[in-house]
């Protein structure tokens, strides 16, 4: 018998409800067609802030609530800042630059007027030519400057508009794990895992737009402020940050942060160079063409990437239409959506002609699946160890003596106690040994050492060559290498502190080479310490295996050209080893990828059942 919950949608009755949808759905977008701006503007800004909330949250394990909270407090130092910080100054350098646009079109009129020889009783004027081109150029300049002034005024009187734009902000970049959350369970379970793929695509590809264009305005107003600065130009950073901002205008942007330049190069000429304002502004116009070259040949494939490139005509028509249909957010804004429909529309074309929707995914490395190549493994000779985290449980102490300090903290904010202290921890170990590193350049690296022995004694009490542990296994690990390769340590400890907890753990005399902080100028993941260990152990970096448990580990071992493996079992996580070329849950089950290499070693491990 059929029942109510068994009845089924006819094709007709469902191809009506669909067509009812989307015509509400128009009807709807069209009836708040004036909050689409203000709603590119927050998921603009939700895309820019999601970034830092989403590392610190991995980082501290704090809650995403109180990190966004953070995060906006923090820009709202910023813009309040803003005005007596950063504005006078621009303000002042703006106002040096004394531009007028009238004044700009009858220089070039001027310098247009005077005959131009190219040859033996060939003469041109420009001004025939060029002339009514410069009137129409006037009379367009003229009512844009006022448009743009008016803008100016009606942005700055919206604060409704502002707290809008805040509000929708603050709970998109809050909430956006639980939107996702929300948006996978609204799938048809058959598409899920495919259009989880084409979402996590298409946020790539804001991703690497956004962080892309702040890194390219950083470099390139950096570049042209100095380059500009030595020409002598007028008000240098001015037109670098000028410049700069309008990287995140592709194609049209540096067109007019050229013509800018040109044009106060007309006007003023250079501060110190002995050429003509002509000569001047030619120069200048090299030194953009240049800077062109260099941001679409070298910047822009290496720091925006693949997922965002688009033919310059594809970017010019998407401004334009931009402009038209949101004026200055849709101008910031057509790159990405551009970027964003051609992955939509390589999406539904593949999947028209029964082509794989994506390309295959690289597998997460796991302790199970490694890029461990074996011949490369062959050439291995030296091991080095890190010390704490990886031949010692000693982190494990640092972790629960920073967890009683912070549970009261963890308590308020109804989280776990350790994991903000081990993120926190991790998160500073790279920053400090950067820092003790340029102590160290400094000379005055003495006290930096000495704070750091009163810090360990506070936090180990002193009863770290007593108490420290070691890894499981690590002693059986360290008897089946040292019959086949050079073992070593590289730390950041000292030392009197590295022969102390060898010794005490009775692990010693398994080293031929030890490198700590008192060998080198430069720590971990400066590459130093591991070419140091290398060179002492008679053994090019490409011979060398580093066993670490953080980040700083994998990096500095990368840069010395050596092979790396990552161990779960001190600071680092899964997400963050994903560098090394393998990952162990624990040092002893390194000699299941050694096997391979040296036959002789022992076969079955107790690390292993």
């Amino acid at each position: 018998m059929r029942t109510v919950h068994d009845a089924k949608w006819p094709l007709h009755v469902k191809l009506f409800v669909l067509a009812t949808l989307v015509l509400a759905s128009l009807m709807m977008l069209y009836l708040i067609r004036p909050l689409l701006p203000p709603l590119g503007a927050a998921l603009l800004l939700a895309s820019i802030l999601r970034v830092p909330v989403n590392y610190l949250e991995r980082r501290t394990g704090l809650p995403r609530s109180l990190l966004t909270l953070f995060t906006f407090l923090a820009v709202g130092v910023l813009v309040a800042l803003a005005p007596v910080l950063i504005v006078p100054p621009i303000i002042a350098s703006i106002a040096e630059l004394r531009l007028n646009l009238t004044d700009a079109i009858n220089a070039l009129q001027a310098w247009a007027a005077q005959p131009v020889v190219l040859g033996p009783g060939i003469a041109v004027v420009p001004l025939r030519v060029l002339g009514p081109t410069l009137d129409s150029i006037r009379n367009m300049l003229t009512p844009l400057a006022g448009s743009v002034v008016s803008l100016a005024g009606r942005l700055a009187t919206s604060i409704t508009w502002g707290i809008f734009v805040m509000v929708v902000t603050f709970w998109l970049v809050k909430d956006y794990p639980l939107f996702l959350r929300h948006l996978r369970a609204l799938l048809p379970p058959h598409y899920q895992d495919e259009l989880t793929r084409l979402g996590r695509e298409i946020a790539s590809t804001w991703d690497a737009f956004l962080k892309g264009q702040f890194t390219l305005a950083l470099i390139i107003g950096t570049l042209l402020s100095i380059v500009l600065w030595v020409l002598g130009m007028p008000s240098p950073i001015a037109l670098g940050l000028f410049s700069g901002f309008m990287e995140f205008i592709p194609t049209l942007g540096p067109l007019f942060a050229w013509l800018l330049a040109v044009t106060l190069a007309l006007l003023r000429g250079s501060s110190w160079l002995p050429v003509s304002p002509v000569i001047f502004a030619l120069i200048i116009t090299v030194v953009y063409l240049l800077f062109f070259q260099l941001d679409s040949v070298f910047f822009i494939p290496r720091i925006v990437g693949r997922r965002v490139r688009l033919h310059p005509l594809v970017v010019f028509i998407g401004l334009i239409a931009g402009a038209m249909l949101a004026g200055v957010i849709g101008v910031l804004l057509a790159a990405p959506v551009l970027a964003t429909g051609r992955v939509i529309l390589r999406y539904v074309y593949n999947k028209l002609l029964d082509f794989p929707p994506f390309p295959p995914e690289e597998p997460l490395l796991t302790p199970e699946r490694g890029w461990w190549q074996p011949e490369r493994a062959r050439q291995v000779r030296l091991i080095l160890f890190d010390l704490d985290g990886t031949l010692f449980e000693t982190d494990n102490l640092l972790v629960a003596r920073l967890a009683q300090v912070l549970r009261p903290v963890a308590n308020l904010l109804e989280s776990d106690p350790h994991r903000i202290a081990k993120r926190l921890t991790m998160s500073l170990e790279g920053f400090l040994n950067n820092l003790i590193t340029i102590l160290n350049i400094l000379r005055l690296d003495r006290p930096a050492f000495w704070l750091t022995v009163r810090l360990d004694r506070w936090l180990y009490g002193g009863r770290v060559a007593r108490t420290a542990r070691l890894t499981p296994h690590v002693r059986a690990l360290l008897t089946d290498l040292q019959e086949h390769y050079i073992l070593g340590v590289v730390t950041t400890r000292s030392r009197q502190e590295t022969e102390a907890l060898l010794s005490a753990a009775g692990i010693r005399d398994f080293f031929r080479v030890i490198v700590t902080r008192d060998d080198v100028r430069r720590l971990k993941p400066h590459p130093e310490p591991i070419r140091l260990a290398a060179a002492r152990a008679g053994v090019s970096p490409e011979q060398t295996l580093v066993v670490g448990d953080t980040p700083v580990d994998i990096r500095a071992a990368k840069a010395a050209g050596a092979l790396a493996a990552g161990v779960l079992c001190g600071f680092g996580e899964l997400e963050e080893l994903q560098e090394a070329d393998i990952i162990l849950n624990v040092p002893a089950e390194l000699w299941r990828w050694l096997t391979d290499t040296h036959p002789s070693l022992t076969t079955t491990h107790p690390s292993m059942p």
